[in-house]
């Protein structure tokens, strides 16, 4: 039997060596794709069985992606396909006592939530 398939579809490098990282640990197939197209393509072409997509990705959004993937009809509902956003992920990880960064999250990039603002530029006075 073959390894399971997963596609990455992430364009930031950081997050995904912490996934490559811990998949290097697994019998899992890792497959990555830096935008939506690109791993749209990848997955017409060869279907994984498990994707990880980001939501915010430049040019098409994951979740615009996640539509078009659905409407192809190759992914089966009944099969058990399960869309969890990323922040219950994380919670049911570390409800089961799993680490969520594999050496500690000291080097981690900041949350979304947890970036500070960018501030503009002063008004150039006239």
């Amino acid at each position: 039997m073959s390894p399971k398939t997963i596609l990455y579809i992430e364009d930031n490098e950081f997050n995904r060596k912490i996934v490559r990282q811990l998949l290097a640990q697994t019998k899992y197939r890792l497959r990555e794709a830096v935008d939506a197209e690109s791993g749209m393509r990848m997955a017409q072409g060869e279907p994984p069985d498990l994707i990880l997509m980001d939501v915010q990705l430049p040019k098409m959004s994951g979740l615009d992606a996640t539509r078009q993937l659905n409407s192809y009809g190759w992914v089966d509902e009944k099969a058990g396909v399960a869309h969890i956003p990323i922040d219950q992920a994380m919670d049911m990880i570390a409800k089961r006592g799993l680490p969520v960064c594999p050496q500690g999250c000291a080097n981690a990039a900041p949350a979304a939530s947890e970036k500070t603002p960018a501030k503009k530029p002063a008004a150039k006075k006239p």
